[in-house]
């Protein structure tokens, strides 16, 4: 959730700019955390695991989330002009699922293992109708970036 949520106020900050060299450190730190967290996560016993589905999917998809910023180099101008406020959607709408999944697995025990997967398995449909509404309304549509405040 926090990689998700900072990333997204990053591409929020950026304006017209393309993401640069903190960006990339920023994703192969977590990258290089996932990995080290999924070689711990392997260690453990069934009984230590909680929902095994949470944990592995969280990291996977945090993995994924990095993978994608390492990947804007390779379309800088393309994500500067019309893929940045998509970045910021996307990260906040995964930042706010992580949240409410973590928060119903915890407070919803007697739905488990359900309370917990429920969001994050809605996470990513939600995400896909954004992302389709969003290229239906505005893709190909260069920004126009004002450095005045709202």
């Amino acid at each position: 959730m926090a990689y998700q949520y900072l990333g997204s106020i990053r591409a929020l900050a950026l304006r017209g700019r393309a993401p640069g060299e903190a960006d990339a450190t920023a994703a192969v730190l977590t990258l290089g955390a996932a990995t080290g967290l999924a070689q711990w996560y392997a260690r453990l016993t069934p009984a230590q695991l909680g929902v095994p589905a949470a944990g592995w999917g969280a990291l996977g998809w945090v993995a994924v989330v990095a993978a994608y910023d390492l990947s804007r180099r390779f379309y800088l101008e393309a994500w500067r002009l019309w893929l940045r406020p998509l970045d910021h959607g996307l990260k906040m709408t995964g930042a706010a699922f992580a949240m409410t999944s973590a928060a119903a697995g915890n407070l919803l025990t007697a739905f488990q293992p359900w309370s917990q997967l429920a969001p994050a398995t809605l996470a990513p449909i939600v995400m896909a109708l954004l992302i389709a509404t969003w290229v239906r309304t505005s893709a190909g549509r260069p920004q126009h970036h004002s450095h005045a405040p709202p």
